[in-house]
């Protein structure tokens, strides 16, 4: 008997491998020198790589004192200037939207920052924000969030609603002479 394999819409290695010059560069655009970012995406590394699966977190960020976690989401084409979230999948795996509420709610670890960039498919920045992952999943209750299905159902956050509704966000416009490769 033949395996029948369905091919998804998106492939997420594709995608990633696609990100990853993007992503790499991003801890330049919203840190100071004063950072060590730590990219956990395709690491090798066993307690690194649970970081990235079972907790959603992108990049592990070090100063003299402190460390944070971070997510990360890279999309290309147009600065749509929101917060994607997957809500639904067409597979029925719980998405990041359903993870993260989990750990809020359970005090499970998930990344202290979220952040969401978008790019030309040059690798040009266009724009991008950062903000607690808490104060994002709060915010859900309480900000316009308008849903777009592809091949899986997405919910989208305003940067500048979350800045008008009073949370502490960092949006940065692109810069036309700050060249990502």
């Amino acid at each position: 008997m033949k395996e029948v394999v369905q091919k998804a819409y998106n492939n997420w290695q594709i995608d990633l491998d696609k990100t990853l010059p993007a992503m790499k560069q991003i801890p330049k655009i919203f840190f100071n020198d004063k950072w060590q970012i730590t990219s956990i995406e395709k690491n090798k590394n066993i307690i690194l790589n649970k970081l990235d699966t079972k907790s959603g977190i992108d990049w592990i960020a070090e100063n003299e004192n402190h460390i944070i976690t971070i997510a990360a989401r890279i999309q290309f084409g147009v600065n749509y200037r929101t917060f994607t979230i997957r809500k639904e999948r067409k597979t029925g795996t719980k998405t990041e939207l359903e993870k993260r509420k989990e750990a809020i709610k359970n005090g499970f670890l998930y990344p202290l920052y979220t952040c969401q960039c978008y790019f030309t498919n040059n690798y040009n920045f266009l724009g991008g924000a950062i903000i607690k992952t808490v104060d994002l999943y709060k915010s859900l209750e309480n900000v316009n969030v308008f849903e777009k299905k592809s091949d899986n159902k997405f919910i989208h956050v305003s940067f500048y609603d979350l800045q008008d509704k009073g949370y502490k966000i960092k949006i940065l416009e692109g810069n036309p002479f700050l060249k990502i490769a």
